[in-house]
């Protein structure tokens, strides 16, 4: 199913945007939006109107392109529409002016990749003990522990942290952890000494996402990272318990 909405200035109470959605949240989101429809938003202000709901995505797309022709698209001098496409999903009629603003939005500190895979970043060198450290505390999806935290706090872009976890880069490993790194990245929870009781025990009880039994809880009450939680309860280490 999805939605049509429209976009007004609150100074004027003039349509500025036509646009389509599957979900209402997309009419009130200020992601992917135009530099035009940014500074609207930004000095103005503006109010939505939902004008279809529970249509199908063919038919909003329908309604979206009819609605921009009879408005008028700015960049084309033909109305008030901040939109720089005629809508539905064919193929995007963008002016000159509009392909022009489209590229000056993408560039420097407006592309939101900006600084995030530059050369400080994606050349950063990594140890092998680095690499070994990563393999080590790595928890797929993560906030702490995953891609997107290692690549921060390791300084290489996310591919990087996927090819060592991986095995495809930083191949050889000698076992050894960076023991100073991995505290300062762990808060120096890094207590190891489990009784085999422990390990059937945390299995057992093991439920991610649980209050008292996920990761967390179970790392605090056993004195260890939630990394090493995870690893016990998925068998990556002490497998023979």
């Amino acid at each position: 199913m999805a939605i049509v909405y429209e976009h007004y200035r609150k100074d004027t109470n003039e349509i500025f945007y036509v646009g389509i959605g599957k979900i209402i949240s997309r009419s009130k989101s200020k992601s992917n939006r135009n530099p035009h429809w940014l500074s609207i938003v930004k000095n103005y202000g503006y109010d939505i109107k939902i004008t279809h709901e529970n249509i199908t995505w063919k038919e909003a797309c329908e309604i979206e392109v009819t609605k921009i022709k009879e408005y008028g698209r700015r960049d084309l001098d033909l109305g008030p529409l901040v939109n720089l496409t005629d809508g539905g999903e064919g193929i995007p009629n963008l002016s000159l002016k509009s392909k022009r603003i489209l590229s000056e939005g993408k560039k420097g500190i407006k592309n939101p990749q900006f600084g995030k895979f530059g050369v400080e970043m994606h050349n950063s060198k990594l140890s092998q003990e680095d690499a070994n450290l990563i393999r080590e505390i790595f928890v797929p999806f993560s906030r702490e522990f995953g891609v997107r935290a290692l690549s921060k706090k390791f300084k290489v872009d996310r591919q990087t942290i996927k090819k060592i976890v991986q095995g495809k880069s930083y191949k050889k490993t000698d076992g050894l952890i960076a023991q100073n790194l991995k505290q300062l990245l762990i808060n120096g929870k890094t207590n190891d000494k489990f009784t085999s009781e422990d390990i059937k025990y945390i299995r057992k009880v093991y439920l991610p996402h649980h209050p008292e039994f996920g990761p967390k809880p179970l790392s605090i009450k056993f004195n260890t990272n939630e990394t090493r939680i995870w690893k016990i309860a998925t068998y990556k280490v002490w497998k023979n318990i």
